[in-house]
């Protein structure tokens, strides 16, 4: 068993994010959404333990980042407390697999832990990313994260629109063919009129 008091408890921005990366890691989330230190304390106790440790993604409900985070979610029965919740396919929804009421022991939480853990892994396949992603695409999924996706490649302090550098860069490349190109014409021409000289003088 590991050391309940240094065990830190995740704590996603939003639930929408944490259930988005608990489907990419392929993971059952822990829901926390009771305001209970001593819920949370029996949480960290069980989530110590070895069997779980790194196993689980957890999240707390946040009363006004998380709203309207039931919507996105199955068979909760609105009770505070945990929520053991089985992400979607592409992490836009969910399923309750198992609950808790906010009195749950450190020992009933770690043995519903393990028993949703055992039933997860019996029926959950593991993705291929490069389907998944062809997949999404053809059903035309896509998560809009807070931060914005992309590189600030000239510390300017924004994102820089890759589509754009592109553009730019195919804007240059075609004005450098088109002067290369114009400088050949102008080179050949001049060659043509000094044949023509030469043969006249001739």
């Amino acid at each position: 068993t590991g050391d309940s008091d240094a065990m830190v408890l995740q704590d996603f921005d939003t639930f929408r994010q944490a259930l988005n990366v608990a489907s990419a890691d392929q993971r059952l989330l822990v829901l926390v959404t009771a305001d209970d230190e001593s819920l949370r304390q029996n949480l960290r106790s069980a989530m110590a333990d070895e069997e779980i440790v790194g196993r689980f993604h957890t999240d707390q409900i946040d009363s006004e980042a998380d709203a309207n985070w039931s919507e996105t979610i199955e068979g909760d029965a609105g009770k505070p407390g945990i929520l053991v919740i089985r992400s979607g396919q592409f992490g836009l929804d969910g399923q309750v697999v198992s609950q808790l009421d906010a009195s749950a022991s450190s020992d009933e939480i770690r043995a519903v832990l393990l028993d949703s853990n055992e039933q997860f892994a019996s029926v959950e396949d593991r993705k291929d990313y490069a389907q998944h992603v062809a997949q999404g695409r053809r059903q035309g999924i896509y998560f809009e994260n807070e931060i914005p996706y992309g590189e600030d490649r000239d510390g300017d302090g924004e994102i820089d629109n890759a589509f754009g550098q592109r553009g730019q860069q195919g804007q240059r490349g075609q004005q450098g063919q088109q002067s290369q190109q114009g400088r050949r014409g102008q080179q050949g021409l001049q060659q043509q009129r000094q044949r023509g000289r030469r043969g006249r003088g001739g």
